[in-house]
């Protein structure tokens, strides 16, 4: 009957990427001592990883009526109202976390993003160099500075955010796939430089996967209908399903095919809804390893 230790199990169970357990241990937590606003905040964490914002925002929002100073909450539940796309709600959740706790990086950066959605950008830039200043190894707000920079046309300051950030976190493949992307743009990079670029990227984070392919025992009958999986972050209100819609369409028309998509993304729209109407399948994928 230890509140704390089941919610510290939570954490750990999290860690290890075992959601649903956690989830279940933070609510164990919660049934022995219901005022327990870490807990309250926590379980919203998983149930965020979990592609569940709705239920993570009314378990923030728990943790602030017990605990109305706690600047975790705060800028946990920006998080959660950002993948909810209402992002002026967010920038005042972080700015609240910011009054409480002004030298709370990760809420300076985490305000930059939303500042960055919202098309703020030299606000955002301002916000992420804060949070640097706090932080200076902090390798996500660096990559994030980047893509502002990036969109602010700024490509040389944008590569050297990424490569900052990859200098404190060299398995931090985010930051190398945003760095793939701003070279993409940039004139001065060749073509076999870039090559290369992409090929290191590969050796690092393909490579070591390779042994546990899994061998495929789908038959060679080629009558067979073929299934197709498309796996994106993407299926909503982005560019990349502006440029994938039309494939779809045109996939759709045929009997032979099986369309499958995977949507790694909490956020579902009326684009995503468009674009299920061309997939026979459907499967979210959000907090999955």
């Amino acid at each position: 009957d230890d509140a704390e230790a089941h919610s510290n199990l939570g954490v750990a169970l999290r860690n290890l990427g075992q959601l649903d357990e956690a989830v279940s241990s933070y609510r164990r937590a919660l049934e022995i001592k219901p005022d327990f606003a870490d807990a309250h905040s926590n379980l919203g964490n998983a149930l965020r990883d979990l592609g569940q914002p709705i239920d993570a925002v009314e378990s923030y929002r728990r943790a602030l009526e017990i605990k109305p100073d706690f600047a975790g909450a705060h800028s946990n539940l920006g998080i959660a109202l950002r993948d909810l796309g209402q992002l002026d709600a967010a920038v005042a959740s972080y700015r609240r976390a910011l009054a409480i706790k002004p030298d709370f990086a990760e809420a300076h950066s985490n305000l930059g993003t939303a500042l960055r959605d919202i098309g703020r950008l030299d606000e955002a830039v301002a916000s992420y160099r804060r949070a640097l200043q706090i932080n200076p190894d902090y390798a996500e707000a660096h990559s994030s500075l980047g893509v502002s920079l990036g969109d602010l046309g700024q490509v040389d300051g944008a590569v050297a955010s990424y490569r900052r950030a990859l200098e404190i976190e060299p398995d931090f493949a985010g930051a190398h796939s945003n760095l793939l992307f701003c070279l993409s743009h940039d004139t001065t990079v060749d073509a076999a430089s870039l090559f290369a670029e992409h090929c290191r990227f590969g050796e690092q984070f393909e490579a070591p996967l390779r042994a546990t392919w899994p061998r495929h025992a789908n038959s060679r009958d080629p009558d067979r209908a073929l299934h197709i999986g498309f796996v994106s972050g993407d299926f909503r209100n982005h560019a990349v399903a502006n440029f994938i819609e039309p494939v779809l369409a045109q996939l759709a028309g045929y009997a032979h095919l099986s369309l499958h998509g995977y949507s790694n993304h909490a956020v579902e729209d009326a684009v995503t809804r468009r674009l299920r109407g061309h997939l026979t399948h459907w499967r979210p994928i959000v907090g999955l390893s």
